[in-house]
């Protein structure tokens, strides 16, 4: 298992240079010449990561969110895969969430499931 410092390492070994919430939760992804593989984070890129994603579903007050993403312990869920963080080919990182027809409900069902 290897363990990452920095988001631009992590997601430069992932195949797809895609990194979503599942992944986050499960420690688990697929990586460039290794296939499917375990990980782990620094405490430092752990905060990074759950601070992009509390950015990506809450439009306010993020930072104070952000425990909601580092202390979630529950299921697995589908609609953790549209969460994600990419290295766009110009090198430069994004985040965001991708749903399907209805956005504001599916950042609704996301803020619920977090606070269960």
């Amino acid at each position: 298992m290897r363990r990452y410092k920095t988001l631009n390492g992590l997601l430069n070994a992932i195949s797809n240079k895609t990194f979503t919430f599942n992944m986050y939760l499960s420690k688990r992804a697929s990586f460039v010449g290794r296939g499917f593989d375990s990980f782990a984070l620094s405490d430092e890129l752990n905060d990074e990561i759950c601070n992009i994603f509390a950015s990506s579903v809450y439009e306010r007050g993020a930072k104070s969110k952000v425990y909601k993403f580092k202390n979630y312990r529950g299921k697995s869920y589908g609609i953790f895969d549209g969460l994600v963080i990419q290295k766009l080919s110009n090198g430069k990182l994004h985040a965001q969430f991708y749903a399907g027809q209805d956005y504001i409900e599916a950042i609704k069902t996301i803020k619920q499931i977090l606070n269960s």
